[in-house]
């Protein structure tokens, strides 16, 4: 299978699987702490995936790598939609916290 810049569809894969250009952490890590981040408002926290279509042979080889499954394969991107609280809403967090623990 070729790519449509003539190179073949495992130097793409090659490029993409390289530790050296790409930290390789799985999309759920990445919602995960950005689900985490303080002072936040989260609107939206998703991952986008690929239609789950029959994936060429070359790619479906490197698949058994740790890690990596089909549904990680297929992701496609993180989107992050979110809004930097308030001040008087971190105040009123604060209280209710500190109620709550009895600080």
């Amino acid at each position: 299978m070729q790519s449509p810049n003539s190179l073949p569809l495992s130097e793409h894969v090659y490029y993409m699987l390289n530790r050296e250009y790409f930290n390789m952490l799985r999309a759920e890590e990445y919602i995960s702490a950005c689900a985490r981040l303080p002072d936040t408002m989260i609107i939206r926290n998703d991952c986008d995936r690929l239609p789950d279509e029959p994936l060429p042979r070359e790619v479906e080889a490197l698949l058994p790598q740790p890690g990596i499954d089909r549904e990680e394969s297929l992701s496609a991107k993180q989107t992050l939609i979110a809004r930097k609280r308030r001040r008087s809403d971190l105040k009123r967090i604060w209280r209710l916290l500190k109620h709550q623990l009895q600080i």
